[in-house]
């Protein structure tokens, strides 16, 4: 059976975030997320009726346009790609069985839908997880989704970004490091400011970041700080 999905955009660019930052990527963007971040820096995609409806065979015909080749890997972004996770599998099974894109398979998620995730973890290779805390993101606790997903997650090559403002609440901050602690303190753990829509200038100091590094070194082996290079570098 044929299936859709809202697709923003589908285009190639430098990873700004995380473990592969400075890597040409080929993002694909869907449209709808489950939730409401203050600083989200997509805000046109959080709505899913934004997206053009794509079928599988068109998506790959996209990707494939942009020269695979040259490409490190294919990022699922959006938005949050786990809204459309039954369309996900369809599409890289489909890349699989055909031997078509021939490139590692990034999921950049929130990290709030474990029972999604179990859809595609199979077939994806690396899970770019945020972690949201209540004091950032401007919404509910989210620690019972996040231990759940991270259970899941570490099944593949998983980071961890954890993005951080001015003022929040230092328990919240510890309370992410515990969480991934428990699975495995071999996770990386990426601190990342958060940068204001009206302005590239991050709210928290240089050295509220050495704190939180840091703090979180204590507990965990690979910790970073690094803001969104794609924001710095006028990109998308």
């Amino acid at each position: 059976m044929a299936i859709s999905a809202p697709i923003i955009e589908t285009f190639s660019s430098l990873q700004g975030e995380g473990k592969f930052a400075g890597s040409l990527h080929i993002f694909v963007r869907f449209a709808g997320c489950d939730l409401n971040c203050k600083f989200c820096d997509t805000p046109d995609a959080r709505d899913p009726e934004a997206g053009r409806p794509v079928n599988v065979e068109e998506l790959i015909v996209e990707a494939e346009g942009l020269e695979p080749a040259f490409h490190r890997m294919v990022a699922l972004t959006g938005g949050e790609p786990l809204t459309h996770a039954d369309f996900i599998a369809q599409f890289l099974r489909t890349c699989r069985r055909e031997g078509r894109i021939n490139l590692p398979y990034l999921l950049e998620t929130n990290g709030c839908l474990p029972q999604e995730l179990e859809k595609v973890i199979a077939y994806v290779d690396g899970v770019s997880m945020d972690i949201k805390l209540p004091g950032v993101y401007g919404g509910p606790a989210q620690w019972f989704e996040h231990a759940e997903f991270l259970k899941i997650a570490a099944l593949k090559d998983l980071f961890v970004k954890v993005p951080v403002d001015t003022g929040m609440p230092a328990a919240e901050f510890m309370q992410a490091v515990d969480l991934v602690k428990s699975v495995s303190r071999d996770i990386p753990f990426f601190i990342q400011p958060v940068t204001p829509r009206d302005t590239l200038k991050p709210r928290v100091s240089g050295a509220e970041l050495i704190d939180y590094a840091r703090a979180a070194s204590h507990e965990l082996k690979q910790v970073s700080v690094m803001p969104q290079l794609h924001r710095i570098l006028g990109i998308k």
